[in-house]
């Protein structure tokens, strides 16, 4: 084929120059940093999927999406290098003038065959590409359908995003919300379809291929859905475009407000399904927090333990034993984010008694002397998330 045949429009031309820029990078620095130890180096994410969002900001195309990366090592000892590596990688892609958000995570080949039925050991074997090593080894993830993934997981996909989405707390009462509040009311958005269509055993691993679902669904048997299909679906596409072609969208205006709205409803509706129960969200929450095993419990804290540190964490522990009874710290972080997500959009200040009830649920909380804004109590939410939820499934 020559030059001239079928070209790419040309911002599609320069997204691809960009995305295998970003890889030569990361493949040649984690070759010169790891040497025999690189097993392989997998692309995952929305960019091995060709879904990353990208916006000309004048000076050239921004990816607004991570660069997502596995890194598979022979050797336990070269996961400890995960800060140097990363620290390399960053260099190189400001040196080439790239601006992206790199995720390296260091793996040893163990770690694939282990994976549980969740939405990414199936988007991983479904779309991952290997980019430098061993092009087999995505044959050793398990090959789960649709219907053995995980609910649990996609609830607490769902859950994250309620979370994240509380970084907006001070901005969603506003005429014109701001770009970031719009984006994460994208991917709320977005990821709220991801979820459902897993509870409902019609998971697709693409934002494309979800739409088309969710449609279909939707003609054919709305009855399914929690919500209005065609109105919940409809936000589902326009928020699909926009994260495909980010470049002259044009939100509607109830955008956060609306997917505000649906958040609470799919949250109930999922916890429904979890528990078998009924009763208020306060109750089914509860309830599903009983399923937890005693042992899953006991990991979630002591991870809450060693990331505080045993010299610095011991004055926590009292707090942490009395929160021990209610659940992992991730869950004593959604109660509470739950509970602020509700209130939004707040015009009047948080009564006192909501705010004691959140930060009583918090791993670590603030003391103040005065009584706490909306902002006061989701930064404290989203901090505790950061802090004691991210970086662990437990």
């Amino acid at each position: 084929m020559t030059g001239t045949d079928n070209p790419l429009p040309p911002h599609d031309a320069v997204r691809m120059h960009l995305r295998m820029s970003i890889c030569n990078a990361v493949r040649e620095e984690s070759a010169a940093f790891l040497g025999s130890d690189l097993l392989a180096l997998i692309l995952t994410g929305s960019l091995a999927r060709d879904e990353a969002s990208t916006v000309d900001d004048g000076s050239g195309l921004r990816f607004l999406s991570d660069a997502e990366f596995l890194v598979v090592v022979r050797s336990r000892t070269a996961r400890s290098l995960h800060s140097q590596l990363t620290a390399r990688v960053e260099v190189a892609l400001a040196r080439l003038g790239l601006r992206i958000h790199i995720s390296l995570a260091l793996v040893q080949p163990g770690y694939l065959a282990l994976l549980p039925p969740h939405i990414f050991t199936y988007e991983l074997r479904s779309c991952g590409q290997v980019i430098a090593g061993d092009a087999a080894i995505l044959a050793s993830i398990p090959e789960y359908t649709v219907s053995e993934l995980s609910r649990e997981d996609a609830w607490r996909l769902l859950a994250n995003r309620m979370t994240e989405f509380l970084e907006s707390a001070g901005d969603i009462g506003h005429k014109t919300p701001s770009p970031e509040t719009q984006y994460r009311a994208v991917k709320l958005f977005l990821d709220m379809a991801t979820s459902l269509l897993v509870f409902l055993d019609e998971y697709e691993p693409t934002y494309q291929g979800r739409t088309t679902r969710l449609v279909t669904l939707a003609a054919s048997d709305p009855s399914r859905f929690p919500f209005p299909a065609m109105e919940f679906t409809t936000r589902v596409a326009q928020c699909t475009a926009f994260k495909l072609s980010p470049e002259g969208f044009d939100p509607p205006a109830s955008l956060c407000r609306d997917a505000i709205d649906y958040a609470r409803r799919l949250w109930t509706w999922e916890l429904r399904s979890l528990t078998g129960a009924s009763g208020s969200d306060e109750v089914l929450f509860r309830q599903h927090c009983r399923q937890l095993s005693t042992l899953a419990t006991l990991r979630g804290w002591m991870y809450a333990v060693r990331t505080e540190g045993w010299h610095q964490g011991w004055r926590h522990w009292s707090r942490w034993l009395t929160l021990f009874t209610r659940g992992t710290p991730r869950y004593c972080i959604y109660e509470a984010a739950h509970l602020v997500f509700c209130q939004l959009p707040a015009d009047s200040a948080p009564k006192q008694e909501l705010a004691r009830k959140v930060e009583q649920l918090l791993p670590v909380s603030c003391p103040r002397m005065n009584q706490a804004s909306w902002k006061d109590l989701a930064d404290d939410i989203v901090w505790n998330y950061r802090r004691f939820a991210v970086e662990t499934r437990a």
